[in-house]
This record gives C-alpha cells, structure tokens and sequence, in this order.
C-alpha cells in the first residue's frame, strides 16, 4: 500500500470516527432535517474544497454558503451579512455571519436556557474587545440585543465601540428609540446588514391620504397637502430621503425642531417664517405615549378610536394582549412590532378588518367593521 493510499484511509477512518463519536455530527433544528431534506452534505463536500470542506456547488465562502438559504423567499430567514457600505463606513463593520451565529448548534439554548437562540454563539470574538460573552433569550427585554443594563452581554452592544448606544464599556443612554420597549431589530434589520434604517411608518405613519398621521398638530397639511419633507423642519434629526443623521436626536421623546425659523419650544410656537408669520403648532404636549398615538382630543389613531377612547373605553379593551392600561406596556414584543395586536377572543380579520361574535362594554358585535 502506498502511502498516499495510506493517508486516505486515515482521512476516510477519521471522518468515519467523527461521525459516529456521540454528538459529533449533531446539527441542532432548524439547520437540520426537521425543516428541510438536508444532512452535513448538504453544505459540506470532502473532496475539492480543501481547507474548507464547503460545498463550491452551494458557495465559496460562508457568506455565500448561508445566502444560499438565506434570501427573500428562500427556504431560511432573509437577512444579509453584517456589513461595512460607503467610504467612511469603519471595515470593523463587517463580519462574517459565523462570527455571531454557530450554524450547527444553538448555544444559547444548550448553555443559557434559551428558547429563542437563533443559533446564536454564548461566546463572541469581537473586533477590537477580544472574546465576549453573549446571553440571548429572546428579542425584547432583559438579555435580548441591547438590553441596557450593567451587564454587557447583549449580541449587538459586546462589539460596539463606536456607536453612539450601547457601547460595550457601559456608556450607553438609557433610552434609545424606546429602547425599554422595542427591539433593536425593528430598525436595524437582518435583511439591511443590520445598518441603521427600518421603516420610519412604525411610528409616524405615511403621506397616504387615507393614512391616519400619527404626528401632532398640522402635519398631515404640511407633509400629506403641501409635500413638505421632514427636514423642512426637523433637518437637524433626518435629511430630504429620511435618513436618520444624529442619532442622539432621534426619538429621544423629544420633538427637535431646526429650520430658518425660531421654534419655541415652550409655547410650541414658530416665529419668522417666510410662509405665514409666527403660528402655535398645538397646545398639547406630547409626551409617553400620545407622543405616536395622540389621545381623544386629535385624529391621530383611525376609524373609532376616538369614539371608543371618547366614552372611556380603554386601550387594553381591545388590545390586552401588549397593555394593560392606557399607559403600561404587557408585552414588549407586542408593541412596536409594526402590527395590531387585537384580542383573541374578538376574531380580529386584519384582511377584512372586522371585530364578530363578541360582547363588550355590554353591546354584542357581530362582524363589526372597524
């Protein structure tokens, strides 16, 4: 026996070993058969990728390899790498999809308890901050991206050294759009790379005319009748297209107002403007939770509210499952999520848009048309 033949029989006994040695060749759900008819071959090749041992039939890097699953309307997740774009954009941006996730193991369950580990690693070899340790159990709260806490072990904030929240030497605001509330991904989201974005309509509705704007005063005028662009007046916070450009500005619970004109803050009034003079933008405040859903005085929510909010029927009438009051948040995965949450018990049609077969406030509704 020659001794090239020699070495292939130690490589075909060891590969064999490996597979038989217990958990060896484990692959946790859902990279596993239970969601589609794939084995290690599926990815993996032991001949011609050397080195690698992944298959070039299905990519050349692991990259290439996850996007072949990963991909609107393919069988995984849409999502795309975490990525560096535009000249001044820090190259530390962009990491491999393994630096974070374990495509064959969910670690998060197996060491922390999890039930939502997304595959991801317990243990993070960062850019610049050496080898962190990430707990990850669900996309809201505590132990979730960035929960804000003393404790720096949330995926996104063990890397970051150079954003302006959640940094991972502690030196984070406590609010960041909501932060207590939402996760991190409504806005920074897999499918972008992660880079800052989203959908701005989350929180303050469209130009549609049919849309009911959730901003006070007369936006729908300015920006729905006239076209008016936020930057017109909030310049400082967004540019023409609604790219966010400071940060610490943003969604501060704050209405940040900049323009060739004098805002008063105070008296919620504009003084020298070209267009009409000084004008008072609204007498309310807007603070907590009318800052996006008004309250029974404006037209900021749709169709009854105000009737319903009018006769003093509470959020949590028909929203119980993501409040409890007309101020306290039940579920944080609930709210700010980009969907009505109504309750189940009121078969809620998103589709037809109709509430049946139930009683409230003493009246019985069938098919209700909201």
């Amino acid at each position: 026996m020659t001794r090239s033949h020699r070495l292939v029989r130690l490589a075909v006994l060891a590969l064999v070993t490996t597979a038989l040695s217990p958990g060896a060749a484990a692959i946790d759900p859902p990279h596993d058969a239970t969601n589609l008819p794939q084995g290690c071959d599926s990815c993996h090749t032991t001949h011609a990728s050397f080195g690698t041992l992944l298959d070039p039939s299905v990519g050349t890097s692991v990259e290439n390899l996850c996007a072949s699953c990963h991909y609107a309307g393919g069988p995984g997740r849409d999502a795309s790498v975490h990525a560096c774009t535009g000249a001044t954009c820090d190259a530390t941006f962009s990491v491999s999809c393994t630096v974070c996730h374990d495509p064959h193991k969910q670690r998060q369950n197996l060491e922390n308890g999890s039930t939502y580990g997304m595959l991801l690693r317990t243990t993070i070899t960062t850019p610049s901050s050496g080898a962190r340790a990430v707990v990850f159990t669900g996309n809201t709260g505590p132990h979730s991206f960035a929960d804000g806490d003393a404790v720096i072990d949330g995926v996104c904030e063990v890397c970051h050294t150079q954003t302006t929240y959640h940094t991972n030497d502690g030196a984070h605001p406590a609010s960041h759009l909501f932060a207590s509330l939402a996760r991190c991904t409504n806005c920074h989201t897999h499918v972008d790379g992660f880079r800052p974005g989203g959908d701005c309509t989350t929180c303050h509705s469209d130009r549609s005319s049919g849309s009911a704007m959730r901003l006070s005063g007369p936006h729908r005028r300015h920006v729905v009748s006239e076209g008016y662009d936020c930057t017109t007046c909030h310049g400082c916070v967004v540019d023409a297209q609604g790219q966010i450009v400071d940060g610490a500005l943003h969604a501060n619970l704050q209405a940040t107002v900049c323009g060739s004109f004098t805002w008063n803050a105070s008296t919620r009034t504009c003084s020298n403007i070209g267009c009409h003079g000084t004008d008072t933008w609204t007498n309310r405040a807007l603070t907590g939770c009318t800052l996006c859903h008004g309250d029974a005085t404006d037209r900021r929510l749709p169709n009854r509210h105000q009737t319903h909010l009018a006769d003093g029927i509470g959020c949590a009438e028909c929203h119980a499952p993501v409040v409890t009051s007309n101020s306290a948040i039940a579920d944080l995965g609930l709210h700010m999520n980009g969907s009505v949450t109504v309750v189940p018990g009121y078969n809620w049609n998103p589709v037809a848009r109709t509430c049946s077969n139930f009683t409230c406030h003493g009246e019985t509704h069938q098919t209700e048309s909201w």
